[in-house]
C-alpha cells in the first residue's frame, strides 16, 4: 500500500546547542542531578497543523522549562526555506515535513539523524522506514496518509466493478450534464503528481522505478485514458485534464 508518513524532521545546525542537559557526576541520582534545559526551540508547521503543535509545545515548556516558538509556514515553502536558511543558522530546530523530504535534506546536510532507542518499537515499520536514510532514522513519525479512491453515492449509486465501469459511469453523468468530469485524480498542471497516481500505475503492473519497458500492455489496462487522449502511458508528468 503506498503511504505518505508525516514527521518532525531535526535540523541539523541548530539543534545541538540549543537544548542542552547538564547532570551531575555521582552514580546516586537525585532531584539536582535531573537535567536542566533551557534556550528555545523553533519549529516551522503549516497551518493545519500549526494550532495541535503549538498546544503540545505550550505543555512541553511548562514542564522543561524551555521555550517554543512555533512558526506557521506555507508548507509549499518548508522545504525550500529549510534548505537556504539552515546553513546561515538562522532556519528552525525542528520542521514538520513529509517523509520524501529525507533524502534530500540529508544530502545536503540540512537534518541531523536521532536515536529512538527503545521506543523505535511504538511506532509502526514502515513509519520508521519512511524516516530512514541509509540506516539512520531522521524524523520522528506522527501520522501515517494513505491514498483513498472515493464515489458519490448521490450521482453513482452502485460501485464499480471495474475501472472501465466507474469510467463509463462517469461518461454517463458528463452526458447527462451533471459533473464535469467523469474522473479525477489531483494533479499539479505542470508536474503532475507521482504521489497520487502511483497506486493506479503500480494496480495495472506499471514500476515507476523500472528501467525496461514494463507496464506495455498500458493500452489495453487503460482503454479510457488512450481514448480520452490524455496519455498513452500513465506516467510520472500526466497531467491534471487527464482527470
Amino acid at each position: 500500500m503506498r503511504h505518505k508518513v508525516m514527521a518532525a524532521l531535526v535540523a541539523v545546525l541548530t539543534t545541538t546547542g540549543m537544548l542542552a542537559g547538564c547532570g551531575g557526576g555521582s552514580g546516586q541520582a537525585s532531584k539536582e542531578d535531573e537535567p536542566h534545559f533551557s534556550g528555545t526551540l523553533t519549529i516551522w508547521a503549516d497551518a493545519t497543523r500549526y494550532q495541535p503543535i503549538k498546544d503540545s509545545a505550550q505543555r512541553f515548556s511548562r514542564k522543561f522549562g524551555v521555550k517554543i516558538d512555533v512558526v506557521q509556514r506555507d508548507y509549499s515553502k518548508i522545504q525550500q526555506d529549510l534548505t537556504s536558511q539552515a546553513p546561515t543558522g538562522t532556519g528552525p530546530d525542528i520542521v514538520i515535513g513529509g517523509n520524501d523530504w529525507t533524502g534530500k535534506l540529508v544530502q545536503n546536510g540540512i537534518i541531523a539523524p536521532i536515536d529512538l532507542g527503545s521506543r523505535t518499537k511504538d511506532y509502526a515499520t514502515s513509519a520508521i522506514d519512511g524516516v530512514t536514510y541509509k540506516g539512520k532514522v531522521y524524523g520522528l513519525p506522527y501520522a501515517l496518509e494513505n491514498v483513498g479512491l472515493f464515489r458519490n453515492p448521490s450521482l453513482a449509486s452502485d460501485a464499480p466493478t471495474s475501472y472501465d465501469d466507474m469510467i463509463s459511469t462517469g461518461r454517463k453523468l458528463v452526458a447527462e450534464g451533471k459533473v464535469k468530469y467523469p474522473f479525477m485524480v489531483q494533479q499539479d498542471p505542470s508536474y503532475g503528481d507521482p504521489y497520487h497516481l502511483f497506486p493506479f500505475q503500480s494496480s495495472f503492473g506499471l514500476c515507476r522505478l523500472h528501467q525496461k519497458p514494463m507496464g506495455a500492455s498500458t493500452d489495453q489496462k487503460w482503454p479510457w485514458a488512450v481514448t480520452m487522449g490524455r496519455s498513452s502511458r500513465p506516467g510520472l508528468r500526466v497531467r491534471a485534464r487527464m482527470a
